[in-house]
């Protein structure tokens, strides 16, 4: 019966989501209580299915038939609403499994969010619906609302206000937070197909309700509050599956601190990943990924109309330099671009502008847009026509309320017409409200606050941005025996193996030799060619220049020797007098910049990739980057454009450019390597990994890897 469940959760849940019929276990006789809430509000509501209390003590609930137990009912019902206390919840369950009801959302508290005892129950509720084949809701859950059909299986309060229908489906593993942002959202005149309180996730969790609402006919936009995820690979299918249905996921994601991550234990029992490898994880299944709850409702908003932007260069039209100062700045910590303006572009601005106006972006009209308000359709409108830009952004201050009013009309005239999505940030007080209240009517984006201005369009930005979903970019084809093998062995591996599989994908390293003594050193250098570096190999070392292991620069028999006298000694100090591996005589790659190309099996999402700066810093700048496997060329250049030390790449105080397609191809066949591997790698450090000048390749200069126990 267990893998009805699992089938179930890519189909459309029906039964939970769509019930023609519902039972409430344990419905109280009083309509205040929250185990009487449920089937007041699907009598209120208008639910049109059939509903049966289960009440052992009364023969009536609300006017309508109770029945003592669930064997008595008259028909198995769709959906089962479980308010009894929790420790008599895995009675209930089993009692509808026996029934052959299809599924269930636990109302009641006191599970996994409590404690041990709590966690038992919980488990217990989770076997018997697993091997009913039962889709669970919960427990701990405020319950499931589909607005469409008037199901109202929740005992939420805000149900006591009536529910507006609308394209957006919203899941939430808090209550409180679901509710809360479902109330505001319908306050603002958003409408819902559905709202699903996901609670403890005992079986189905909040990406499976994503996906189910995803093939809903009248959902057109999916909103989601997660703490966590238990399966990461089923985020990168439903954000594959929203983009070829064309229906936008966005996400406010919880626990991006070690307490916010420790209050999310404490709440739902959410395991909680890295929030880096989380946005990483949405940015590349093209989900929207907001801060608070303002930017959630306000991405619904936008969502909803359908509205996006192909790209995040925005021309700034102004009549405050200022303010558009001020927008420049918010709107580079947003990551928006302001690009220059086409010769062109700017031209025409000076013959329409006063010759004290700036017409170079960000544009200020100046204030004489207040005595010619049609000044600012005509800059507008040119602004819009420059290649260079992808969006407009029109921010005002204070006005007169007749210029405020005709400012207004004016755009609302412009924003059909425009070749470029326009928003509107407009700062000023009471003064302006009628010119707000116009553009509110005509459904342009508007905004009254400069940060809420470019959180706006940076998510009109990631909702236009075109995901890739692609295999891996270089084929390596299986691990052989020898490499998997050592892997599964788990633990550190040796060198010699760790520099294998970077052999077995293609990344390149120095010329080297593994020596016993002084004499084997000395030799294996004059023929390597000065300069070299000299490193003691031992599991134990992991970084070796904190351990005082490595010796660099080398450029005489002498200095190799009195390296490999030092290096046995760290050995004796530190090994017990044991060399471990061996020392490495290595060649020294000079001219170039040091990266850090990592790999980390994550709780959630298996394989992460990271990149970093390389070399002994790397912890302490911690200027990092991840990516999932496989990466797409795309993805590692944007890998690559995300982290502040690729500016040396470009050249920088005179040195010359780097090697920035042999990063990209060590990205890709680290990716590769990934995916081949499987979860048979624990962690993979190549660091550093030194670019050389343009042309001149990457070399993996040392390499670390930890196989995964327990396979």
């Amino acid at each position: 019966m267990k893998r009805a469940v699992e089938a179930g959760r890519g189909r459309r849940l029906q039964p939970l989501l769509e019930p023609e019929s519902v039972t409430i276990i344990g419905a109280s006789t009083d309509a205040q209580k929250i185990s009487g809430r449920p089937l007041r509000y699907l009598l209120r509501h208008g639910y049109k299915g059939r509903i049966y209390p289960v009440n052992a003590g009364a023969g009536e609930v609300l006017g309508l038939a109770a029945y003592p137990e669930v064997r008595a009912l008259p028909e198995v019902p769709d959906l089962a609403v479980i308010c009894v206390p929790a420790a008599r919840v895995p009675a209930a369950l089993e009692a509808c499994g026996e029934h052959g009801i299809p599924a269930a959302v636990v109302l009641s508290a006191g599970f996994a969010e409590t404690g041990e005892e709590g966690a038992r129950l919980q488990a217990q509720a989770a076997s018997i619906a697993a091997r009913s084949g039962m889709f669970l809701c919960g427990p701990n859950s405020v319950g499931v609302i589909n607005v469409w059909r008037r199901l109202t299986a929740s005992f939420s309060a805000h149900l006591e206000e009536g529910l507006l229908a609308g394209p957006i489906a919203f899941v939430s593993q808090s209550g409180a937070m679901g509710t809360t942002t479902f109330n505001r959202m319908q306050d603002e005149g958003l409408g819902f197909s559905y709202f699903v309180s996901s609670g403890n996730q005992a079986l189905l969790e909040a990406v499976d309700f994503i996906e189910a609402f995803l093939h809903d006919d009248h959902t057109e936009v999916v909103a989601a509050y997660i703490e966590g995820v238990r399966d990461g690979s089923k985020v990168l299918r439903v954000g594959r599956l929203a983009r070829e249905l064309g229906k936008p996921i966005v996400v406010l994601k919880a626990g991006r601190t070690d307490s916010g991550r420790r209050a999310a234990l404490s709440h739902t029992a959410a395991v909680t990943g890295s929030h880096a490898v989380y946005r990483t994880a949405f940015r590349q299944a093209g989900i929207v990924m907001v801060e608070d709850i303002e930017e959630l409702v306000d991405a619904c908003r936008l969502l909803s109309q359908h509205r996006s932007l192909p790209g995040a260069r925005m021309a700034v039209i102004s009549g405050s330099g200022g303010v558009s100062v001020l927008a420049a700045d918010h709107f580079a910590k947003a990551g928006l671009e302001i690009p220059l303006l086409s010769p062109d572009t700017v031209t025409t601005l000076q013959q329409i502008l006063p010759p004290f106006a700036a017409c170079q972006n960000p544009v200020d009209v100046t204030g004489q847009l207040f005595a010619s308000p049609r000044l600012l359709q005509a800059a507008l409108a040119t602004a819009a026509q420059d290649p260079s830009v992808d969006g407009i952004a029109l921010v005002l201050s204070m006005a007169p309320p007749d210029a405020a009013r005709r400012m207004a009309e004016d755009i609302v005239l412009f924003a059909p017409q425009s070749p470029k999505p326009l928003a509107v940030g407009w700062l000023g007080g009471s003064m302006v409200e009628e010119g707000r209240a116009i553009i509110r009517k005509a459904g342009i984006p508007l905004y009254t606050t400069l940060p809420a201005l470019a959180a706006g369009l940076r998510i009109l930005v990631e909702a236009g941005r075109r995901t890739q979903f692609v295999e891996a970019a270089h084929s390596v084809g299986v691990l052989p025996a020898p490499r998997r093998e050592a892997l599964e062995r788990g633990g550190i591996l040796p060198y010699l193996e760790a520099r294998a599989l970077l052999d077995h994908i293609g990344i390149e390293g120095p010329r080297e030799a593994i020596v016993r003594d002084a004499d084997e050193a000395v030799e294996n250098a004059a023929q390597l060619g000065f300069p070299v570096a000299v490193k003691l190999l031992a599991p134990a070392l992991s970084h070796k220049s904190e351990a005082g292991a490595v010796r660099v620069n080398l450029t005489t028999a002498h200095a190799v020797r009195e390296a490999v006298g030092d290096l046995l000694e760290v050995a004796r100090t530190r090994l017990a007098g044991e060399p471990g591996e061996g020392l490495l005589v290595q060649q020294m790659i000079t001219g170039g910049s040091e990266f850090l190309l990592g790999l980390v099996r994550d709780a959630q999402f298996g394989n992460v990739l990271t990149l970093g700066a390389g070399g002994i810093l790397v912890e302490v700048l911690r200027d990092v980057v991840h990516g999932l496997p496989p990466l797409s060329r795309g993805e590692a250049e944007r890998m690559i454009g995300e982290l502040a030390a690729a500016r040396i790449l470009d050249g920088v105080r005179g040195q010359p450019r780097r090697d920035r397609e042999a990063l990209i191809d060590a990205l890709l066949r680290l990716s590769t390597l990934a995916e081949t591997a499987g979860d048979a790698i624990e962690e993979m450090d190549i660091n550093p990994l030194i670019v050389r000048e343009e042309g001149r390749g990457a070399f993996a200069v040392d390499v670390r890897v930890v196989g995964r126990r327990g396979l």
